[in-house]
């Protein structure tokens, strides 16, 4: 089974982590799709879900790279697949998201 099949898996059988670390696998390889890269990035932005996080019981170090990693791995597939709709998509999402989340 390969990093992006792992990925797939570990996504669908709710192991964020796991996930996470395969997608990451696949893209340090250089075989992700565009696919991969949304999938990952998306998993990212859930994490910051916190009755998510907390049902999965994910560390905080885990959320502070998934916060981190969001916009990166964004940039990073339109950087290697250039100018898509999906990638706006997500990019608008998560500005809309983060400025909900804050308390005023």
């Amino acid at each position: 089974m390969d990093a992006i099949d792992r990925a797939a898996y570990f996504d669908a059988h709710e192991r964020p982590v796991d996930a996470a670390k395969a997608y990451e696998e696949a893209i340090r390889k250089n075989c992700a799709s565009l696919e991969t890269y949304l999938n990952l990035a998306a998993l990212y932005l859930v994490c910051q879900v916190g009755g998510y996080a907390a049902h999965h019981r994910l560390a905080e170090e885990f959320l502070n790279q998934a916060w981190n990693r969001f916009g990166q791995v964004l940039n990073e597939a339109e950087a290697k697949f250039g100018r898509d709709s999906e990638i706006d998509f997500w990019r608008r999402y998560f500005r809309f998201m983060a400025v909900r989340s804050r308390r005023f």
